[in-house]
């Protein structure tokens, strides 16, 4: 079984212009997630847009960081992620997305566990915030998914039968990074939470401490009511 996660990330987010090239310390948000990544012991593959923006600015983060690159479908995130596994004989995927840079490599190898013992069709974590989480599937899962969205393209796949892994950690916290205070809360996190790399250690330093939850409290509520603006068909009234 041959496991690997692809990362899915492109230049030309709209939200917050250029995220994946911010830097904390000289150091790209995606190299950040690349090192953290890579703690699992799995191999890494940058999956991006076939776009010169993405070529000029990714490909390099993924040439210094020794992991594959994959440019493929501009829009359709699924399909990219077929032709991806297929270019690189890839039989089970575990997806992380760009945009969460905190996910944890203790995670990951939990889920590697699982998934060298059983291979489930879909493993996925649950009771996480909102940037923690990560699924996993086998690459025959997704062959026959006709998708052709760039946002909220997972969702066939969390509704299929899996295997969950149950955290209990469940919080209001969101850890992804869609907006600038979202970033300055990562920021905060990488830069000032000893335990960085385990769900309970970034879960049990915004408990303690509360204010710094507060950064980017908003996030949550404008990113769903953009979300349903743009699943009623008014992508116009979307800032994506």
């Amino acid at each position: 079984m041959n496991t690997a996660i692809i990362l899915i990330t492109r230049y030309d987010s709209t939200r917050l212009k250029g995220k994946h090239v911010l830097e904390i310390n000289g150091e790209t948000m995606t190299d950040i997630l690349i090192k953290r990544l890579k703690k699992s012991g799995l191999p890494v593959i940058m999956a991006t847009p076939f776009t010169d923006n993405d070529r000029t600015y990714m490909f390099p983060i993924a040439k210094r960081n020794g992991i594959g690159y994959f440019a493929g479908d501009v829009e359709n995130i699924l399909e990219r992620q077929r032709n991806c596994a297929k270019q690189n004989n890839i039989d089970y995927i575990v997806t992380v997305e760009g945009d969460d840079i905190l996910t944890c490599p203790s995670v990951i190898k939990e889920m590697r566990g699982i998934i060298d013992w059983v291979t489930p069709d879909v493993i996925r974590t649950a009771e996480l915030p909102i940037g923690l989480n990560v699924i996993g599937y086998k690459t025959e899962v997704i062959e026959n998914i006709d998708s052709d969205v760039s946002t909220g393209w997972c969702n066939k796949v969390h509704n299929m039968p899996c295997v969950m892994v149950n955290y209990r950690l469940n919080r209001e916290y969101w850890l992804t990074m869609d907006y600038p205070q979202d970033f300055e809360l990562v920021k905060h996190i990488l830069l000032n939470c000893a335990d960085n790399e385990t769900p309970q250690g970034i879960i049990n330093y915004l408990d303690e401490n509360p204010e710094i939850a507060q950064i980017n409290a908003e996030s949550a509520k404008i990113y769903w009511e953009a979300y349903r603006k743009r699943l009623k068909g008014n992508p116009d009234n979307v800032n994506y």
